[in-house]
């Protein structure tokens, strides 16, 4: 399966830092938990937190989707305190926002002090639900990217770049 990249690692780098400019002026030195929302947020979460200037703690949440998106089960790899804490959640593709609602809902019952919520990739095209990033790096329609953590089947998430798959049959 051959790819083409789409996103350079220059144009991921900017977009980085552009949204860790803003997540830090929107927090105003508040600590923030960080939840990468794994596994696809992994590079770009990595990346985001070594340029924030907030203080913050780094956390990681799984969901796992059975059912085409009928139910949703959602896994802490860490358990830990979010009651009173400012959250920050990181994807790194939001599509149809269904997990997330999901995800959303649980950690609200937690009582946060504020949830937002970071993506990479935005599908906004692809959206079944109410849920929107306050932060989107790009937006892009329906295209299957891969590379900067985003894979396809096990493959192609070490790529420095983001890249459209090219399907042959």
């Amino acid at each position: 399966m051959q790819h083409t990249q789409v996103i350079s690692t220059a144009a991921l780098t900017c977009k980085v830092a552009e949204l860790a400019d803003q997540i830090t002026k929107d927090y105003c030195s508040h600590p923030v938990t960080v939840i990468g929302v794994l596994k696809q947020s992994f590079i770009f979460m990595a990346d985001l937190v070594r340029v924030l200037e907030i203080p913050m703690t780094c956390q990681f949440v799984k969901v796992f989707t059975e059912n085409n998106l009928l139910t949703q089960e959602i896994t802490f790899v860490s358990q830990f305190d979010i009651t009173d804490r400012n959250l920050l959640l990181v994807y790194g593709v939001m599509g149809t926002g269904v997990p997330s609602a999901y995800l959303v809902s649980h950690l609200l019952d937690r009582r946060p002090a504020s949830l937002k919520i970071c993506t990479l990739i935005d599908k906004p095209m692809m959206r079944r639900s109410d849920i929107r990033p306050d932060y989107i790096g790009f937006s892009v329609e329906s295209d299957y990217l891969v590379g900067y953590g985003l894979d396809y089947m096990d493959r192609y998430a070490h790529l420095p770049y983001l890249a459209r798959l090219q399907m042959h049959s």
